[in-house]
């Protein structure tokens, strides 16, 4: 049997089409009230929708865990602190466990890392399959703009050449391809400096509690400034790369070259024209009639700012390079929220211990940490 653990857009999708391809799905919500027996997905690709019955929805971790032998993981980071100890615990007789966790961002290998000590394989995805929203919490998804590239994967530990794609080739019905070590997964330039680059050009201006008159969508009024922040993020990124000497990175893509640009322009063009992500809304809230505050509890702010971008800084630190971009970002974020990552450019704060960073896990040079990936 198939877990699931999360009934939010990815998990509620998951369980609804893996279910009515005939697999036996369990899925765990922390609210199970919102679910019917049934899930209905809509898939806006193929122009189709149908109506897919897990054989078990619970908000028992430890019940999933008995029942099964896969398990994907939706959680964002920022969340990972609810399950881990139930998660560890509940596999720990249960070696041969694949733990597949989506996107694989976030610190996974470090939060998790009793998991594979205790036998289990985690398996991490450097992005997700597709874009999925609720349309009705528990009862109704959608999906679309599924990654027609395919996907990319690692595990801890390594399997046996073959077997990681076999794995995610079933589950999402794409092509996977394997990638040497986890840490390209970690080091994908995604959501950690997609959103915040973002967030940033979007915010930084303001209070954060401005009132705005409006709510911006946030890829499809993508704009020069957040390019520009962006490329200058990747930019730093590559520099990151070029200092891990001792470990294959060669499926860390740049953000221009995923996206299929070559400058500002053509970058701003690109994210902006992406159907499946055109008209989701900025992280915000309606407070009032045709009035807007910003959403400091997203997971747009909550995951990507402490373990995402972040995560990219200490590895910085730890090749001691400067990230003018990245610190720029991350400063602003720390005042906004009366956090402290951050002491100053060289050295961290007092909210350190809250980020998923490899220093936590006693990692202190750049050869640890690439001895720690092989």
């Amino acid at each position: 049997m198939i877990g699931i653990v999360g009934g939010g857009n990815i998990g509620t999708e998951l369980a609804g089409e893996l279910a009515y391809r005939g697999l036996e799905v369990c899925l765990f919500a922390k609210d199970v009230s919102n679910f019917n027996e049934k899930i209905k997905v809509n898939d806006i690709d193929k122009n189709i929708s149908y109506i897919g019955t897990p054989k078990c929805i619970t908000d028992s971790l430890t019940k999933l865990c008995n029942l099964c032998d896969t398990i994907i993981v939706t959680y964002p980071s920022n969340a990972f602190k609810y399950i881990k100890d139930e998660l560890v615990e509940s596999l720990k007789n249960k070696k041969g466990t694949k733990v597949v966790f989506m996107p694989g961002l976030g610190g996974v290998e470090f939060v998790f890392r009793d998991l594979v000590l205790n036998g289990s394989t985690i398996i991490g995805l450097q992005r997700v399959p597709a874009v999925y929203r609720l349309v009705v919490p528990g009862k109704e998804v959608m999906i679309s703009g599924r990654r027609k590239e395919g996907l990319f994967a690692a595990s801890i530990p390594a399997m046996k050449k073959g077997e990681t794609k076999k794995i995610i080739e079933n589950l999402f019905q794409l092509k996977c391809e394997e990638i040497p070590n986890y840490l390209s997964v970690t080091l994908t330039p995604s959501n950690p400096l997609l959103h915040t680059s973002r967030l940033y050009s979007l915010f930084n201006k303001y209070e954060p509690d401005h009132i705005f008159s409006k709510n911006p969508l946030f890829y499809g009024e993508w704009n020069e400034d957040s390019s520009k922040l962006l490329i200058e993020c990747d930019n730093e990124l590559k520099n990151i790369k070029t200092k891990l000497k001792d470990i294959d990175l060669t499926f860390v893509e740049s953000l221009l070259d995923h996206y299929e640009s070559i400058d500002i322009k053509s970058l701003t063009e690109k994210i902006s024209s992406i159907c499946s992500l055109h008209n989701l809304n900025s992280p915000m809230i309606e407070v009032g009639e045709g009035q807007y505050k910003v959403d400091w509890s997203s997971r747009y702010f909550r995951a990507d700012f402490p373990n995402g971008i972040v995560i990219l800084k200490a590895i910085a630190m730890l090749a001691h390079l400067e990230t003018p971009a990245m610190d720029k970002i991350i400063f602003w974020y720390q005042k906004q929220n009366e956090k402290q990552y951050l002491l100053d450019k060289d050295t961290f704060g007092k909210d350190i211990a809250e980020c998923n960073v490899p220093q936590n896990y006693g990692i202190t040079t750049v050869e640890e940490l690439e001895k720690y990936y092989k």
